[in-house]
């Protein structure tokens, strides 16, 4: 009888804390699911870092080859003495020249087939 007494007051309070224990495994469970789901997520962003930072470094390598060829050019038309018989064109500032003679390029690459780098 007294067992049965013990038994009917901890029996119950033992199946409450199985099932406080149920649903925080079941709560772990899922905060472990989304855990896995952001490091996917992280990784993902990781290589797609590595693949836009190799992207910038290609880039920057053809700005800086592009800067160089347009301060060359901006020397080139500085140390030339105006040939034009054009006054419109004379005056022209450095850089309208520049844009002028590289229209002029193009057209004459256009007209003899020539394709031109980029």
């Amino acid at each position: 009888m007294v067992i049965g007494a013990i038994e009917t007051l901890v029996l119950p309070r033992f199946e409450d804390q199985d099932r406080r224990f149920d649903q925080q495994d079941e709560r772990f469970g899922a905060v472990e699911g989304k855990l896995a789901r952001i490091e996917a997520d992280i990784k993902a962003v990781q290589i797609d870092m590595r693949q836009v930072k190799s992207s910038l470094g290609w880039l920057e390598g053809h700005v800086e080859a592009l800067e160089a060829d347009v301060k060359e050019l901006y020397a080139m038309v500085a140390a030339q003495k105006p040939i034009y018989t054009d006054k419109k064109i004379a005056k022209l500032s450095v850089e309208q020249k520049v844009l002028k003679m590289y229209e002029d390029v193009k057209l004459l690459a256009q007209e003899a087939g020539i394709t031109l780098p980029n």
